[in-house]
């Protein structure tokens, strides 16, 4: 019996997912030592997105400010563990990425190979259900703190400046719901098709 070819839209998205694996692994093989070298060679090496209250900004003019702006503050000193921990961060974050996205490209392999529901399937899409869930906002909230830390040390002196940490995405929230839907239609439809099968 000849195996059914993959629809077009199948072979497209694994396309994609490959190509998106691979630019991820390019990406930190390439940006991440470029990033320690900027770091390391920069006067400025980085900046810090920050919430400064109305009483920390001093404005030219008499103008004044009623609420806590978000503002990009440049840091004049890193020391070398903050840059350690701060590119260590990312480094994790891009291989926790690279993971989902890996998942995700085994997971469609499986449907061009037409076993769509599968124990192996039902796996990968709690796995990256999971991670959207639970990884990104922890790796908001660590970065969050890394911030915090590198502001309140290298940053400018402005009172009650911090670090701009929003660890809640819609999209995260919704695209984990959704896959973890989906991983127990797979695991629901794999049900029935062993149940036919064992009658059979």
């Amino acid at each position: 019996m000849q195996t059914p070819r993959s629809p077009r839209s199948v072979n497209l998205a694994y396309a994609v997912v490959s190509v998106l694996f691979w630019v991820t692994i390019v990406g930190l093989a390439i940006g991440l030592p470029v990033g320690i070298a900027t770091t390391l060679s920069s006067d400025n090496p980085m900046s810090v997105h920050a919430v400064v209250p109305p009483g920390g900004l001093v404005l030219p003019g008499g103008v004044e400010v009623v609420e806590p702006v978000t503002l990009s503050l440049p840091i004049d000193h890193l020391t070398t563990a903050q840059i350690a921990v701060f590119h260590a961060a990312i480094a994790l974050g891009g291989a926790v990425v690279l993971y989902g996205i890996w998942q995700l490209r085994q997971l469609i392999r499986g449907v061009r190979a037409n076993e769509t529901f599968s124990r192996p399937n039902v796996r990968r899409l709690r796995i990256t259900g999971w991670l959207l869930l639970v990884a990104y906002p922890l790796f908001q909230l660590a970065m969050g703190w890394i911030d915090q830390w590198i502001l309140s040390t290298g940053g400018p002196a402005i009172p009650g400046a911090r670090a701009d940490v929003d660890p809640f995405s819609f999209g995260a929230v919704a695209g984990g719901l959704c896959l973890l839907v989906l991983a127990e239609i797979f695991s629901h439809g794999l049900s029935l098709r062993e149940d036919v099968e064992a009658t059979i």
